[in-house]
């Protein structure tokens, strides 16, 4: 959904809230009576890892998996894209020290190199099967 700040900043403060980002000026975020009771994947950025921790809810289990895409594969994927030369070069320069110090922390569960969407989700849901169980 796309909501105005006053919006998100009410929505921040419910008790339902899970997940929440920012990049650059814009806010990102989940609310559990929008995501599947039973099983449940949100993408989602280093810093909101870090919110999801600290604010989420503490009775869901979770792995984190952090999907390595290399810089050409992200180019390529982002080409079609209007904007692609300015907004492609600006995001990737926010974000690149908030990824690579990510990767060498550790802080994750599992690592996936991202160059095949496919194969990248066959091996998501591999991962997922083995900590919860069949996936539909």
């Amino acid at each position: 959904y796309f909501i105005d700040d006053y919006f998100m900043d009410e929505l921040v403060n419910i008790e339902d809230f899970i997940a929440y980002t920012k990049i650059g000026p814009y806010r990102y975020g989940a609310i559990s009576r929008d995501c599947d009771a039973d099983t449940m994947v949100y993408i989602i950025d280093p810093k909101g890892i870090e919110w999801f921790k600290e604010y989420g809810p503490k009775n869901v289990e979770y792995i984190t998996i952090f999907l390595h895409v290399p810089l050409i594969e992200r180019m390529r994927r982002c080409k079609n894209r209007s904007d692609y030369e300015i907004s492609f070069m600006k995001r990737n320069e926010a974000e690149k020290d908030m990824f690579e110090d990510f990767m060498l922390s550790g802080d994750w569960d599992y690592i996936i190199r991202n160059h095949d969407a496919y194969q990248t989700a066959k091996s998501i849901i591999k991962l997922l099967e083995l900590k919860f169980g069949e996936v539909e």
